[in-house]
């Protein structure tokens, strides 16, 4: 048998050996028919198989939120006195973000820090929105409690006017002796206020406010009598000189007498010397 009928007796007898056994003709291999690559062997003449397609792997990584922090000082606060925020953020994959401060009254800042005051008391929740390229967010959040201002509390204690008597000895010549006389003398009164804490002593009028007090200005120039009556309130009446060894324009008598308790602008009649002569 030649060279040439061997081999196809060869190749038929090959291939349905692997018929037989189920196997896939790809996997026959025949040297010197297509070189080393598979081939299907049968009439008409064998047939490279080619190479399988390439496989591609395609990977995709997911976008992740940023992170957000916020702070708030003085909390808690009080009505009127304002807050200071302070936040941050930041995005894991490099993308850029933008801030959105909201104070939880209704109040809105474009930022990640700002000052705000709040009008009212109560819990307020603010927070700080952070939101990046892709429309992800981050958020933090934080409870601002808000007090109402204090009430300011008033507290007067007043102590009364009192009134103590005095002897005072002032020495005429009318009769060469000396006259004691009796004035009665008032101590004034004091109110303390105590107004949030801090305290304020007034001194009170020694006179009952709208009315004559009458002083004792005997011994007194008249000057000076005047003077004294028209602080106590009253005014002087009717002006009587006389000839006495007191010295010039000095008061000797006053009526009324002093201590009584008049309506206001009353008028007070002195004695008056005109000296010796």
């Amino acid at each position: 048998m030649n060279e040439r009928k061997r081999f196809a007796v060869w190749r038929w007898t090959a291939l349905a050996a692997l018929f037989a056994a189920g196997a896939a003709a790809s996997a026959l291999m025949f040297p010197g028919v297509g070189g080393s690559r598979p081939a299907i062997c049968a009439d008409p003449p064998c047939v490279s198989v080619p190479d399988p397609p390439a496989t591609t792997t395609t990977t995709t990584t997911q976008n992740r939120p940023p992170t957000a922090s916020l702070s708030a000082a003085p909390n808690p606060t009080t009505v009127g006195v304002a807050v200071n925020f302070a936040g941050g953020g930041a995005d894991p994959d490099g993308d850029p973000v933008t801030y959105r401060l909201e104070f939880g009254d209704g109040g809105v800042a474009n930022s990640q820090g700002a000052s705000h005051a709040y009008g009212s008391p109560g819990t307020y929740g603010a927070r700080l929105v952070v939101t990046d390229s892709h429309g992800n967010q981050g958020v933090a959040a934080q409870s601002i409690v808000v007090a109402a201002q204090p009430t300011t509390s008033v507290t007067t204690t007043t102590n009364p006017i009192t009134t103590t008597t005095t002897t005072t000895a002032i020495t005429t010549t009318s009769g060469g002796g000396t006259t004691t006389v009796t004035t009665p003398t008032t101590t004034a009164g004091t109110t303390t206020t105590t107004t949030g804490g801090g305290t304020t002593t007034a001194t009170t009028s020694a006179e009952p406010q709208g009315r004559c007090f009458v002083p004792s200005v005997r011994g007194k120039m008249l000057s000076a009598a005047t003077k004294s009556l028209k602080t106590r309130g009253c005014k002087v009446g009717n002006v009587t000189r006389i000839r006495s060894k007191a010295t010039k324009n000095r008061v000797v008598r006053q009526k009324p007498k002093a201590g009584s308790l008049l309506p206001r602008g009353a008028r007070v009649n002195l004695v008056v010397s005109r000296g010796r002569r």
